[in-house]
């Protein structure tokens, strides 16, 4: 039971939303960090028997492999985040992606350090050769690749969880401020759904019928209530978060994580929501004024 547990924790923690690293495509900062820790690497503990070499040559050759990986790294920053720009939406991208991101990284390093040494030492290229290569990557990136990991996940979903509560004290300080259960009815009274606000993620009409969102033990839940848009829209006129953003759907900016679009119209992206939300043009820059 445990191990079950355990599994689906993992499972979990990789389908989890993580920052999409767009920015890698915006700046060098990142691969001359990296090349400048590998250029101190070599000159100090001075692998594949460097420390045979004066100093003048070592620092030559360990700036060889610092200039490596700064191409390597920059190429997959900079050029292969053009070529495949659609792989990194940010509204799509999970911890599995990030995991595999790192993964291509270490294994394009791990290659041309291999082509590198055997340039500059003879050393032949073979599958042997190739995986001592990608083990030395390994346990020379493991330790900073994991704290960066880990820490740029965290400041950055903590940076949008700070945005979000700003966007809620600034819509409280406009009116009544939100209960904390959100009850929604169908038209006769006979019948309701009573969800908390911070879960509520969107409600959106379905023919006769609202169809209504929220997320919990982080898993989607789904309502049916034979109601109108516009009557919910009445009922929930106290929650200030609760904001009409098309004709057929509300939703609870306090789980929205970026507006894309202009001012012809636009997509909300929610927190844990894989579905864009359509943006109407007439609430587009009524929206923007909000956030």
């Amino acid at each position: 039971m445990n191990y079950a547990k355990r599994l689906s924790g993992i499972v979990t923690f990789l389908y989890s939303k993580y920052p999409s690293p767009k920015s890698a495509g915006q700046s060098l900062k990142l691969p001359l960090a990296n090349s400048f820790a590998v250029f101190l690497f070599f000159l100090v503990y001075k692998p594949f028997g460097l420390g045979r070499q004066e100093i003048y040559p070592l620092v030559l050759i360990s700036f060889g492999f610092a200039a490596t990986a700064f191409v390597v790294i920059a190429a997959n920053a900079l050029l292969l985040f053009r070529i495949i720009k659609n792989l990194f939406r940010q509204h799509e991208w999970r911890t599995y992606h990030q995991v595999l991101w790192l993964s291509w990284q270490i294994t394009t390093v791990a290659g041309a350090i291999l082509f590198y040494v055997h340039t500059v030492g003879q050393v032949p290229i073979t599958p042997l050769n190739f995986l001592r290569a990608q083990t030395f990557t390994l346990l020379f990136a493991i330790i900073p690749i994991s704290f960066g990991f880990l820490s740029y996940r965290n400041r950055i979903l903590e940076q949008h969880s700070r945005d979000r509560r700003t966007a809620v004290v600034h819509l409280r300080g406009n009116g009544s401020a939100p209960n904390d259960v959100v009850v929604l009815q169908n038209e006769s009274g006979t019948s309701e759904t009573k969800v908390p606000i911070d879960a509520l993620l969107y409600v959106c009409s379905a023919d006769n019928y609202v169809e209504i969102w929220w997320r919990k033990d982080n898993r989607l839940e789904r309502a049916l209530l034979r109601n109108t848009l516009r009557g919910v829209q009445q009922a929930v006129a106290s929650h200030p978060t609760l904001v009409r953003c098309h004709k057929s759907y509300i939703v609870n900016i306090k789980n929205l994580v970026s507006l894309e679009g202009n001012s012809m119209g636009g997509k909300l992206v929610l927190d844990g929501v894989d579905k864009k939300i359509p943006v109407s043009r007439r609430h587009v820059a009524r929206l923007k004024g909000l956030l």
